[in-house]
């Protein structure tokens, strides 16, 4: 990650995570509890905790989706918003991720979770807004994200809003102590 600090009360921070697993032996895939996942208050935060990807599969149960290969880059504008009496700030965020996972190996079970050449194609992006509540001690963060573009849509759909319009139920909301990264 690196930090920038604008001036006195705003930071532009980045990040870039990037993780890659092979399965030993005859396993297909990674072992659940050493696999990368997406989404989540400290990833992408347009998507619930763990439920990107892999790769362009459509998670249709809703259940924890895991790979082999992660991508994940997010750019964050910090800015403080008021300092009360007492030491406690309240600041804004406004942000930008981007990222997803992959598998090594095909999973009949997760159609188009396999990287290929064309995965830059599959990545997730999002952005938001979001108020952190810095009481010097702990950091109280509230998010607010929607998708712009969604890996589990059609190939000529994936940007999302040049095929519907916004509705407050597109947003997603991520509730965390600490700074996402």
């Amino acid at each position: 990650s690196h930090h920038h600090r604008i001036n006195r009360y705003s930071n532009l921070i980045s990040r870039l995570a990037m993780g890659f697993g092979i399965p030993y032996g005859s396993s297909l895939a990674l072992p659940f509890e050493k696999s990368f996942f997406a989404g989540g208050a400290n990833s992408m935060r347009a998507w619930y905790a763990r439920t990107l990807g892999p790769g362009t599969y459509k998670n249709t149960i809703d259940i924890e989706q895991s790979g082999d290969l992660k991508f994940e880059t997010n750019v964050e504008y910090r800015s403080e918003l008021v300092e009360f009496v007492n030491g406690m700030k309240l600041e804004g965020a406004a942000f930008v991720d981007a990222g997803n996972i992959w598998l090594l190996n095909d999973d009949g079970s997760r159609p188009g979770g396999k990287i290929n050449s064309g995965a830059i194609s599959e990545l997730g992006i999002g952005s938001g807004l979001g108020l952190r509540f810095n009481f010097s001690f702990f950091i109280f963060r509230l998010d607010f994200a929607v998708k712009l573009r969604d890996p589990s849509l059609d190939s000529t759909e994936r940007w999302v809003y040049s095929n519907q319009k916004f509705v407050i139920g597109d947003i997603t909301p991520n509730l965390a102590i600490g700074y996402p990264f």
